[in-house]
């Protein structure tokens, strides 16, 4: 295992001074260019996404140590809620005072903490329906085609190392080990290189439907959050009218 390991770092930095090594067929290489922007664009997706949930990141870096470590913790009010509850309470302190101020204070706080729990509600749909879908992806069958494409560059490299030791070989006993250790190589190259395309064409397909489903599931929830908040910035204005400013 150790010789294995020591083969694999020399032939590795004997490629990187020559540059001289097996290529992937074409096939592969555009499997690999495909899925390699796709991973990428799909971390800048949930990235973005998240910023749009959660745009403080002190927040965003307590959401992630409490999914890393499993603790549930209490949905906090949203900003909007806060200044409803605050204007709401400065209507009920200045009551007294009996003007129509107080009055339309009231109501627009009570609708500010409606809009609020719309956009809670809007929060946890998008975290549920497209966020923890997405990622969850990314930490399974995204990650499982990161591991498969490391062990086909680790079956590469011992197919290199197998060849140049069977180029070097002199003597014909020496041909004949490294001709035979040669082919068992090969085989478990071709084969891993086989099964590396079909899990990233299948990574790749499942990606593409899926995430389509994920995107219904977000604009799903836009249209519902963007349809209530119309309908309290509605009632606002309706009460708001009634009350002689």
């Amino acid at each position: 295992m150790a010789s294995m390991f020591f083969d694999r770092a020399k032939q590795f930095a004997s490629e990187n001074i020559s540059g001289v090594k097996t290529e992937y067929d074409d096939e592969m290489k555009q499997l690999m260019a495909e899925f390699e922007k796709t991973k990428d664009w799909s971390e800048k997706l949930v990235k973005r996404a998240e910023e749009m949930v959660q745009p403080n990141p002190a927040l965003r870096a307590e959401n992630f140590l409490s999914e890393a470590f499993d603790v549930h913790k209490p949905e906090k009010m949203t900003c909007t809620e806060q200044l409803g509850f605050t204007m709401e309470s400065a209507s009920d302190d200045l009551s007294g005072q009996g003007t129509n101020y107080t009055s339309g204070l009231k109501i627009i706080g009570r609708g500010q903490r409606h809009l609020g729990a719309s956009e809670r509600k809007y929060m946890r749909q998008v975290q549920q329906g497209y966020l923890e879908p997405f990622k969850a992806f990314l930490a399974a069958e995204m990650a499982e085609a990161v591991k498969e494409r490391k062990s086909l560059d680790s079956r590469r490299l011992d197919y290199d190392v197998a060849k140049n030791k069977l180029a070097k070989a002199k003597k014909q006993d020496e041909v004949d080990a490294a001709q035979k250790n040669f082919e068992a190589v090969e085989k478990e190259f071709t084969t891993q290189l086989d099964f590396t395309k079909v899990v990233f064409k299948r990574t790749l397909n499942t990606h593409h439907t899926q995430h389509i489903a994920w995107l219904k599931q977000l604009t799903a929830a836009q249209q519902e959050y963007y349809k209530e908040c119309t309908t309290v910035c509605d009632e606002i204005g309706d009460s708001l009218r009634k009350v002689d400013f």
